[in-house]
């Protein structure tokens, strides 16, 4: 008999150090599940702040012009990057482009609002940068720069941090798009009817029942008892009598 309790006793004891195990680990996972969230919407917000301070800064600086950048270009694009620089309106759709590209890219990743679109279209932007001087030592003068380091560069790396925006967006969870979302839920709560909300179909009336007793009043009427009710010509009949 004390053999049993003691193997249940083990039994009930090593239940309880599984579930307590269960619930640590569930309790880490979910705290490193929201960590890299908010590593990932800081890195978000980041390069939001960089594409905006770039954009902006290129607005308000009336002489600034992407023709030097062009012009510059010597790799295997370098004849249609000329090209944009040789003509006046190339170059000046070319300078809006970039100048409004880089102000709704940065407001979108920065507020975390449709992130998943800027970030593609901030790799499209940056991709077009790289291509047009790519970090290639013998393309360079001969002499590395700062930021280019054979191939990878700043905007390389940037490319690849946008890559990671793009498979892994947090404005649905930390973002303007989850607040606007949230609202939206909201509002279509407090529409829909109480049965809706809570789930429950619609009660409608049950016809039989009605039936039965609209049925019961009407053979209760035909009752012959109810002539002599008071008040009724039977009962003044009898009455008179």
């Amino acid at each position: 008999m004390l053999m049993i309790l003691l193997l249940r006793e083990r039994q009930i004891t090593g239940t309880e150090i599984t579930r307590n195990r269960s619930i640590y680990e569930n309790t880490c996972e979910n705290r490193t599940y929201g960590t890299k969230l908010y590593a990932i919407t800081i890195l978000r917000m980041a390069i939001g702040w960089h594409f905006l301070y770039e954009g902006l800064a290129k607005l308000f600086t009336p002489s600034w012009t992407s023709a030097d950048y062009l012009m510059l270009s010597n790799w295997i694009f370098s004849g249609f990057f000329h090209g944009i620089a040789s003509n006046s309106v190339m170059l000046q759709i070319a300078d809006f482009l970039v100048i409004w590209g880089l102000i709704l890219i940065g407001l979108a990743l920065f507020l975390g609002l449709f992130d998943r679109i800027a970030a593609l279209a901030g790799m499209f932007l940056i991709a077009l940068f790289w291509l047009a001087n790519p970090p290639l030592t013998m393309l360079d003068f001969g002499l590395p720069r700062e930021g280019n380091y054979l191939i990878v560069d700043k905007n390389l790396v940037e490319f690849f941090a946008l890559l990671v925006l793009r498979l892994l967006p947090t404005g649905s969870y930390l973002g303007l798009q989850h607040m606007i979302r949230s609202n939206q839920e909201t509002v279509k709560r407090e529409m829909e009817p109480a049965h809706a909300v809570s789930g429950q179909p619609e009660k409608k009336p049950d016809l039989s029942v009605m039936l039965n007793r609209r049925s019961l009043l009407r053979g209760l009427s035909s009752c012959p008892s109810w002539d002599i009710w008071p008040g009724s010509p039977q009962a003044k009949k009898m009455g008179e009598l």
